[in-house]
């Protein structure tokens, strides 16, 4: 018998959303006409390219090898998500490879065909992009700046994120100038410069309205301003009024003194109005605090009493009143087992800084370090850890109701590297220590047992 060809597209939609989702669609397109469409549009759904050196863009020069068949040109509509690993330092070319390149580009034989695809895709149903890199980028290539700028202006594209990539022309944010249709900006170990990049920027144009997510995380109070005010040129008329669809924000606090943090918060509490998700990474903040405290003349601390405390007065999450979901995190993963216990404690202290109770639902935790010890004392280091007097602060703030009235769940994910040196040559080894392996019923045994909380290990 014979299934209706909706039923067919129903259930390709639905294994399509399962883990190996690409191998899979590859042999439902396999299995007959009626299921080959239908797999081939989950199959483009979403592509990604490398722009490298020539021997890593296999993937552009496939995809367009694809694309010379008639009866594949509608694969470009399929294209939902676009994710782009990019490297664009100045490459140096001698003087042969410079004629072989002209002479390939005069017999039709693109050398990049990177660039080929991109342009392609900047008229695209695109939806989301995404552009990666782990280097210095330096946007001095004009034609490969151009085909960029014109892909992310694409009016389609709702996400819109860069991740790792310092330099980014404020012309890839805010477009062409033309209203364009962004529910989510994230830029995460990326900041915006336009110094190599020589077109004028277009008329004065705010995406924040349309904005729902917003994502600032590691980057200097410079640069968070810098990428604030690209986005709202307005700024600093009310922020309730620029972003007035905000709904989730994740920033990361500066390094610098008191007034800079607030300037940060305040930023937070001006979007308050309608902001439901928080995601704080608090990765430098207290090591900032310690260093102050050690130029002083103070010394190194013994033991968490004696450490220098943080005024986490500004951090009243009561003021968030349509928080429902706070996640905090450290982003710094220098730490030893005694900053690991200051760390807890000090998240306690701003958990606990708030004057009447949240309405948050749900908390996430993810705390990340680094220690090391000698081989013979390997087990103590361990043990030192996960003691569980370090997380007693956390424990008893977020099991009571002083402080969170309507908590139903809390996520704990803990990263940690234990670094061994041998005791007679020195070498060394890591032990990573994964969530999976800590029994978090023993260091949070109050949350752990309550009733209306959930307790889970990510």
């Amino acid at each position: 018998m014979l299934l209706p060809q909706e039923i067919i597209d129903l259930i390709i939609d639905q294994v399509s959303a399962e883990g190996r989702a690409s191998q899979l669609m590859k042999t439902c397109s396999l299995v007959s006409h009626s299921f080959h469409a239908r797999a081939r549009t989950h199959l483009f759904a979403r592509i990604y390219l490398e722009n490298r050196t020539s021997g890593y863009q296999t993937r552009a020069r496939r995809f367009l090898s694809i694309l010379k068949y008639k009866k594949n040109s509608e694969l470009l509509s399929h294209i939902r998500s676009v994710k782009i690993f990019l490297r664009l330092h100045a490459q140096t070319y001698s003087q042969q490879q410079r004629s072989s390149r002209r002479l390939l580009k005069l017999v039709g034989i693109d050398t990049s065909p990177i660039k080929a695809v991109l342009a392609l895709l900047k008229d695209a149903s695109i939806e989301e992009l995404i552009l990666e890199g782990n280097s210095p980028c330096h946007f001095r290539n004009h034609r490969m700046t151009i085909l960029l700028l014109e892909l992310c202006s694409n009016p389609n594209i709702k996400t819109l994120c860069f991740h790792g990539i310092p330099n980014i022309p404020s012309r890839f944010i805010i477009g062409n100038g033309q209203d364009r249709s962004l529910t989510r900006l994230a830029l995460r170990r990326s900041t915006i410069s336009d110094y190599w990049f020589d077109i004028p920027p277009p008329t004065v144009v705010s995406i924040a309205a349309g904005l729902e997510t917003l994502e600032l995380v590691r980057m200097t109070s410079e640069e968070f301003w810098k990428v604030s005010h690209s986005i709202c040129p307005r700024l600093p008329s009310p922020l309730s009024q620029s972003f007035k669809n905000l709904k989730n924000l994740a920033v990361t606090f500066p390094q610098g003194n008191g007034e800079e943090r607030n300037q940060r918060w305040n930023f937070i509490l001006g979007v308050a109005k309608t902001l439901e998700s928080l995601e704080l990474c608090l990765g430098y903040i207290y090591s900032r605090e310690l260093s102050l405290h050690l130029r002083t003349g103070h010394g190194h601390p013994d033991n968490t009493s004696e450490w220098p405390p943080f005024d986490a007065s500004p951090l009243r999450f009561d003021q968030l009143k349509s928080l429902r979901r706070l996640k905090i995190m450290s982003v710094d993963k220098c730490r030893t087992s005694s900053e690991l216990s200051n760390e807890l404690t000090f998240l306690a202290t701003i958990l606990a800084s708030s004057a009447s109770p949240l309405h948050v639902c749900s908390v996430i935790l993810e705390i990340s370090f680094a220690a090391s010890s000698v081989s013979r004392y390997r087990e103590v280091a361990m043990s030192s850890i996960l003691e569980p007097y370090k997380w007693l602060p956390i424990d008893r703030v977020l099991a009571s109701p002083r402080y969170f009235v309507d908590l139903r769940s809390v996520e704990v994910m803990v990263k940690g590297k234990l670094t061994i040196y041998d005791d007679v040559d020195f070498s060394s080894s890591n032990i990573l220590l994964d969530s999976k392996e800590i029994d978090f019923a023993a260091l949070l045994p109050t949350l752990s047992s309550h009733p209306q909380i959930s307790l889970v290990k990510l």
